[in-house]
């Protein structure tokens, strides 16, 4: 028996010297699969961004449209708009601090902002009783949640010259989604708001 004994114990520590050692440190693919896991990470922290980015340009170019609004209604209290541009806005102190540039007005997007009276209702207005506001260097990607959310407050929109809304006009056009999304095809789009009281 004490054979036995003997050689079973020889065998185990014949067979601990023949095994290999554990491996220190990853292998190539371990560390090719870390990689990608990493890379995916940053290019959907990239996507986040940037949708975060174009979200709070868009809420910055709402917020505009309607600083301005308000803004004519300080000098102009209406129904006549005679005489608003955007250089009377600008001298009487009412122009959104964050669109002056000098004494012209910019949106949240680089592009200019015009501001001028005009007249509307489909022939039947009076002389000035509205303004347009024109938003020019608007991007493809904010422009239909930028139409989106100015529709309830503008009596008419055009984008570049395609109207997409034209509530009293000779032939009134409601608000058209597809329209909006086949109008807003540029890479900087030009977008004029007509505000009436």
């Amino acid at each position: 028996m004490k054979m036995e004994q003997i050689s079973t114990t020889r065998m185990r520590h014949v067979g601990t010297f023949n095994r290999p050692q554990k491996q220190k440190g990853l292998t190539l693919v371990e560390l090719m699969v870390g990689l990608l896991i990493a890379l995916a990470i940053i290019a959907i922290a990239i996507v986040a961004f940037n949708a975060t980015r174009s979200s709070q340009r868009t809420t910055g170019m709402q917020s505009q449209l309607l600083q301005v609004v308000a803004a004519v209604q300080k000098v102009a209290p209406g129904p006549n708009y005679n005489g608003v541009t955007e250089a009377t806005v600008i001298q009487a102190g009412h122009a959104p601090t964050n669109m002056v540039n000098g004494t012209s007005l910019v949106n949240s997007f680089g592009g200019s902002v015009t501001i001028a009276a005009a007249t509307y209702g489909g022939g039947t207005g009076a002389a000035d009783n509205a303004f347009v506001t024109t938003f020019n260097g608007v991007p493809r990607s904010e422009c239909n949640a930028v139409l989106a959310s100015a529709n309830p407050t503008f009596t008419r929109i055009v984008v570049g010259t395609t109207a997409v809304k034209d509530q009293y006009g000779a032939s009134p056009l409601q608000y058209n989604t597809a329209a909006a999304t086949a109008a807003c095809d540029n890479d900087a789009n030009s977008i004029s708001f007509t505000y009436s009281s």
